[in-house]
């Protein structure tokens, strides 16, 4: 990692004193445990640290990391509004509010005389948060509802960009991105080593997880060299490869298991191209009990056990809403995942995974557009 970016991202964290870390909605198991690290760093020099995904709903793989349940579903506050009334000799009598039409009316009563409006005085606080660190995010709408409600906070703080993606905007006022990596933790864990910091046996856990999510237990055809001397680095440093295989791989709840086997239930294939998709609905999602959570292990697992397969895709409705349409896409080489989705909204991946919405489609018409779009560009 070049030293200057080490060094403007060390010297950030230095002169801040409350750091928002944001991942964007349904995060990768990656993005999760990155953004616990960073806020442990944060901690471990004295500062505050908040970490905010929007409707986040910790995965059920994830769940036996202790610092999992530190992650938000929303920002909350941001600062406070003080009002100075001044008031007669007399002082006050009375003060009341009630909410009306989603407004705060404040009465003030002064005991004698009248309140000169003139000499109210409104004075905002400063911004709850002064930086935020965004993960494995390609640009701010990829975030959702944490960006767009909260727009001025994202203009008025310095901006860290972690991320591995090649589609990433370079939006950061440091941008700490590296499409040579498989994960944006081995991003973090070097990020850490140029700045020494002192790796602690848990955050070595959260990265080395972050690891074996991204590369699914280092079987992509991203994984170098490096990424097993990073892996190996962080094993020697308290990371339990075991522990991890087992929550990640061989303990899947009741709802992943059945929402699984809706996928395989509705499972198809190319006869001319190493193509294999498939669809959920909605209802599959209800009868399931599951999340989008759920889907996290999914479409890599089927990739990497589908003989003769080289790209796989799911189309579905998201369990909020069936008129928005999602959809997941895997790839082996020669075919790239993030060049074959790259036409579809808001698309968010690397070679090997990337994920996209559809607009204004209805789930049969999302899969034809899918399927021959994929066909297509497989072709050529």
């Amino acid at each position: 990692m070049a030293l200057a970016i080490a060094a403007q991202f060390e010297q950030v964290l230095r002169t801040t004193r409350s750091a928002l870390i944001v991942c964007r909605p349904n995060p990768s198991h990656d993005e999760i445990v990155a953004s616990l690290a960073i806020a442990a760093y944060v901690a471990q020099i004295g500062k505050t640290a908040t970490v905010v995904s929007d409707h986040f709903s910790a995965p059920h793989a994830l769940k036996f990391l202790p610092d999992i349940a530190q992650i938000k579903p929303h920002v909350g506050q941001l600062h406070d509004i003080t009002i100075t009334v001044p008031l007669g000799p007399d002082g006050l009598e009375n003060i009341r509010h009630e909410i009306i039409d989603g407004a705060v009316v404040i009465t003030v009563a002064p005991k004698s005389g009248v309140i000169n409006t003139e000499r109210i005085a409104l004075h905002s606080s400063q911004f709850r948060f002064d930086l935020i660190i965004v993960v494995g995010a390609q640009d701010f709408s990829s975030l959702g509802a944490t960006y767009s409600a909260n727009t001025a906070l994202f203009n008025s703080a310095p901006i860290v960009n972690v991320d591995c993606a090649a589609s990433n905007e370079q939006f950061g006022h440091v941008n700490v991105v590296d499409i040579t990596r498989t994960s944006v933790s081995e991003i973090v864990y070097e990020l850490f080593i140029a700045t020494h910091v002192s790796i602690t046996a848990p955050t070595a856990n959260l990265l080395l997880t972050g690891m074996i999510a991204a590369t699914q237990s280092f079987k992509t055809r991203a994984v170098s060299a490096h990424t097993l001397q990073t892996a190996s680095a962080l094993i020697a440093l308290g990371g339990d490869r075991e522990l991890i295989v087992h929550h990640l791989y061989r303990q899947r709840s009741v709802a992943a298991l059945k929402l699984w086997g809706a996928v395989l239930a509705h499972l198809q294939t190319d006869v001319q191209q190493p193509l294999m998709w498939s669809v959920l609905t909605r209802e599959d999602f209800v009868r399931a009990g599951a999340t989008e959570s759920d889907l996290a292990d999914l479409v890599g697992e089927i990739i990497h056990t589908a003989p003769n397969t080289k790209v796989f895709a799911l189309v579905y409705e998201t369990p909020e809403n069936s008129h928005n349409i999602r959809v997941m896409i895997d790839a082996q080489k020669p075919y790239r995942a993030d060049f074959l989705s790259s036409g579809f909204s808001k698309t968010i991946g690397t070679a090997e995974h990337a994920h996209s919405d559809l607009e204004n489609y209805s789930l049969g018409d999302a899969t034809t557009r899918v399927t021959n779009v994929l066909r297509a560009k497989m072709r050529g």
